[in-house]
């Protein structure tokens, strides 16, 4: 897989595991009611996912701005 493709998709994991906990709230109440070790899991695996992507981020080689077309 392509190492960009690698790094966008760990991303967006992450990202799907932050959306689901903000949709966990409800407008009309204050709290909502989860397990807090769900909570935790979800958060740490959201955190190893981003440390992930931007690990395979920092390997690439940089274009210094410029596009490449193929």
């Amino acid at each position: 897989m392509d190492e960009r493709l690698k790094a966008n998709t760990i991303i967006d994991r992450a990202e799907v595991i932050l959306c689901n906990l903000v949709a966990l709230t409800d407008p009309e109440k204050e709290f909502f009611k989860v397990p807090v070790i769900d909570i935790v899991v979800s958060l740490e695996t959201a955190v190893s996912q981003l440390r992930e992507a931007q690990s395979v981020i920092s390997c690439l080689p940089a274009n210094h701005g410029k596009i490449t077309v193929r």
